[in-house]
């Protein structure tokens, strides 16, 4: 029963139970971020249908172009932006840890009064 109220209350903490989303963003948004420095594969289509129609003589156009392919795009340096956005995804993780822990205890230093 000692074990069941601690789990129970940490369960029932609204405190916690609004801040474990914004951890879990938190730590999605590092894994987006990181995913800055990875190329990125597209698949690029278009088609295009253009008619005309005829003139007095009673010739007129019929056009149909499509075109599918693959873009690929590497990124090669950005003057460190994908770096800092990482960091500060870390960062804010960490902040979000610290308000709520996966355990639902805090990491809070306790000072004894003087």
């Amino acid at each position: 029963m000692t074990s069941f109220l601690p789990r129970k209350s940490r369960q029932n903490n609204l405190n916690i139970n609004i801040q474990q989303p914004a951890y879990e963003i938190a730590a999605e948004e590092v894994e987006l971020q990181n995913a800055g420095h990875y190329p990125i594969l597209d698949a690029v289509g278009s088609y295009n249908d253009t008619r005309a129609g005829g003139s007095a003589n009673g010739f007129g156009s019929d056009l149909q172009n499509g075109q599918i392919g693959l873009q690929l795009q590497i990124p090669i340096y950005q003057g460190g932006l994908v770096s800092a956005r990482a960091r500060r995804a870390v960062a804010l993780r960490q902040q979000a840890l610290t308000l709520n822990p996966p355990g639902g205890r805090r990491n809070s230093k306790r000072v004894a009064p003087t």
